[in-house]
């Protein structure tokens, strides 16, 4: 059974990250300890199914099921049948319920089914009115929120509450509340949220610090107001505490932040606030997408940004290269899988790799790989050793990827850089496309397909070499 480390987390007040409720069901089955389901639901019978469903959806979720959901469903069935409270035919009943045929496929599924989907993959390419996708069995289950876990007593938290500033409600402090909202994360009402006629800070209960402005004013454009030589000031129209005349409320800079214009250029922002009703926005300096503005390099809010993303076809999260994090479990050689997943990157149309994140996106770091060579330093200050740890990381990442690729395309096609996210150190391995399709030292050809790296067959090297690089023929 997988063991995990109780993780809580806040950032301005904002509680992001809590995981006490798997860590409460994991050391119930561990302990074999019953859980209580009286309380739940008002039959006993939908109450022992609802805790049942309750328990398989937070323990499936803290798995790597995106990547394994078979291996995932085994390893929950395995561990509630050796706690003995719910037998196996209660159990299969939920995740035949919660199960749904997808096409996007795992990487479990292209290992299972390697010739099916080579087959189908290019009769696809050929013929698409002909072709037939297969499907995935994987399984989809209910969202349950913190209230409800609190209810079946996984958590025992105490949860602070605020007030929404707009429509009155309730809002409890709980990662079920927050969104991700630019680089902030804040807490949100969601009653009122999605009615932002007033601005777009309306359901904000709580900002994470940064400017909330998607780009959207609605009827709350703002007018400049001069008042001599080069001073201006911001107006907020049709404010409802203004006791100006004219109803338009003085707004003030609560804040300057560096966001990026499509992916590449960077401009300062300022955060605004309406000194009579306090609505948010920000100003946005318009900017050519051919000029570099030299602002701020923001590379690591870049690197966030992918991570909030999770995995895609050209992004790939690995929580460690050699020294897992305590708690953390993680089938087959994790070095071999960090090459072959950067091969496949330079045989399709490249991506990131980064090493310090779980597949599901949470930040491990990998600071703990660094403590393995810590006296080799024994004579250098305290300031230096973060760079040289990161410096002796990249050496042994170089040396380990050189085993399986060959060194003029690791010079050529990778680039190594290192980014502090809250405070944990995150390896970032940009891959460009090759010039053409190229080799693993094992004799493969990896390529990147959906969010999963898989070999070609011998009938479709050249089919693939054709269809990526055809001015090479």
């Amino acid at each position: 059974m997988v063991s995990i480390k109780m993780s809580y987390y806040k950032e301005n007040g904002i509680l992001i990250e809590c995981n006490e409720c798997i860590v409460n069901i994991l050391k119930k089955i561990k302990d074999r300890t019953p859980f209580e389901i009286n309380n739940f639901e008002t039959n006993i019978n939908e109450s022992r199914k609802g805790i049942l469903e309750l328990i398989i959806s937070v323990y499936y979720r803290s798995l790597d099921y995106n990547r394994a959901p078979q291996l995932c469903k085994d390893k929950v069935i395995e561990a509630l049948l050796e706690h003995g409270q719910f037998n196996k035919e209660e159990i299969d009943v939920i995740f035949a319920e919660c199960a749904i045929k997808s096409e996007n496929y795992s990487e479990e599924f292209f290992e299972n089914n390697e010739q099916l989907i080579d087959d189908s993959y290019w009769k696809h390419a050929v013929n698409p009115f002909e072709y037939q996708k297969p499907k995935e069995i994987q399984y989809k289950f209910p969202w349950y929120f913190c209230e409800d876990k609190k209810v079946a007593g996984f958590c025992t938290m105490d949860i602070d509450a605020f007030t929404c500033p707009d429509c009155g409600s309730e809002v409890t402090n709980t990662p079920d509340n927050v969104e991700n909202i630019g680089l902030s994360y804040d807490l949100i009402c969601s009653n009122c949220f999605n009615m932002q006629d007033i601005f777009d800070t309306k359901g904000i209960v709580k900002s994470g610090g940064n400017p909330v402005h998607h780009g959207n004013w609605s009827s709350q454009i703002p007018e400049f107001e001069f008042t001599g030589t080069d001073y201006f000031q911001v107006l907020h129209p049709n404010c409802r505490k203004s006791e100006r005349p004219d109803k338009k409320g003085v707004m003030f800079v609560n804040g300057i932040w560096i966001d990026s214009f499509e992916g590449s250029q960077y401009r300062v922002v300022l955060g605004l606030e309406c000194l009579s009703c306090g609505a948010k926005n920000a100003l946005k300096p318009f900017v050519f997408k051919d000029r570099e503005i030299p602002v701020l390099d923001i590379n690591t809010s870049r690197v966030f940004k992918l991570i909030s993303g999770g995995e895609t076809e050209k992004t790939e999260f690995k929580p460690y290269l050699t020294v897992q994090p305590e708690g953390y479990e993680m089938n087959g050689d994790v070095k071999y899988k960090i090459a072959k997943s950067i091969s496949g990157f330079m045989n399709s149309d490249g991506g990131v790799l980064l090493i310090g994140v779980s597949n599901s996106g949470v930040i491990l770091g990998i600071d703990n790989e660094y403590s393995v060579q810590k006296d080799e330093y024994d004579m250098v200050d305290i300031v230096n050793k973060k760079l040289l740890s990161r410096d002796y990381f990249a050496l042994k990442l170089i040396q380990i990827l050189e085993k399986y690729i060959e060194k003029p395309l690791l010079k050529k096609y990778v680039r190594i850089s290192f980014h502090d996210i809250f405070g944990k150190d995150v390896c970032c391995i940009k891959v460009k496309k090759a010039d053409n399709l190229h080799k693993f030292k094992n004799g493969n050809f990896y390529v990147r397909m959906f969010n999963c790296t898989r070999a070609l067959n011998k009938n479709e090297i050249d089919q693939y070499k054709n269809l990526h690089w055809p001015s090479q023929q």
